[in-house]
């Protein structure tokens, strides 16, 4: 016995048409107009300035580092120009 739904006469109709197959060749002519309208580089030039600071402070625990190193060197690099974002990683004997 099979659970199919018994299809109504319209979408016999329009499955059984001209519809479907020029449907298909529509969006195909969309999708390379599409492809060919988009604009390409061939060598985009992403600029993405960031910089990487790391420090050691052997003998300190994570605590000492964040307090003594990575909570004032944020400060200072946050008040460079032109920074607009400051992300730290502090760890037992260094700061990133």
């Amino acid at each position: 016995m099979r659970n199919e739904q018994p299809q109504g006469p319209l979408i016999t109709r329009v499955m059984n048409s001209f519809f479907p197959p020029i449907l298909i060749v529509l969006a195909l002519l969309v999708g390379a107009a599409a492809l060919w309208l988009t604009p390409k580089e061939e060598d985009p030039q992403i600029v993405v300035p960031m910089a990487d600071v790391l420090i050691q402070a052997p003998g300190l625990n994570a605590q000492q580092v964040a307090k003594q190193v990575t909570q004032p060197l944020e400060k200072k690099v946050s008040q460079i120009d032109g920074v607009e974002y400051v992300y730290s990683t502090t760890k037992a004997g260094s700061a990133e």
